[in-house]
């Protein structure tokens, strides 16, 4: 009977230690996640506040995806993205970004890069080494 108390008070203490986490996960408009084989990403930026929050983590991603209309830089979100590695063929990130900027840490070595956005598909390669961040910006016209 002394267990169900002390169940209790963990449970509650566990959902307090993540309560900030979360509070700051839904204020910054980021979504962070982890791939079944490790890969972690981040997608956000719709708005100034998560615009501020991806730059502020930026350093800590080695690979930087941005989605944009050409010539306006108007941001887009909803984009497919498929990232899979060259050697292995092993799709390392499949998701919808929620927002333009996507930033995730990549193993060295070469992907294909692919972004779907209403109808419109572009590929692009890159290699990634050891501390050498690569970006890649893709424009999609209306």
């Amino acid at each position: 009977m002394k267990l169900k108390p002390i169940l209790l008070t963990m449970a509650f203490a566990t959902v307090l230690a993540m309560g900030p986490s979360l509070s700051w996960a839904q204020e910054s408009g980021l979504v962070k996640q982890t791939t079944s084989s490790g890969i972690e990403y981040v997608y956000g930026g719709v708005g100034e506040g998560p615009q501020n929050s991806m730059e502020a983590i930026r350093k800590d991603y080695n690979f930087r995806l941005t989605f944009a209309r050409p010539h306006s830089g108007e941001y887009l979100a909803d984009v497919k993205v498929t990232v899979e590695n060259v050697k292995s063929h092993e799709k390392t990130i499949d998701v919808v970004s929620g927002g333009p900027l996507l930033y995730a840490q990549l193993p060295d070595g070469k992907y294909k890069v692919t972004a779907a956005f209403e109808g419109k598909e572009q590929i692009k390669t890159v290699t990634i080494h050891k501390n050498q961040p690569r970006g890649i910006v893709y424009y999609f016209a209306k």
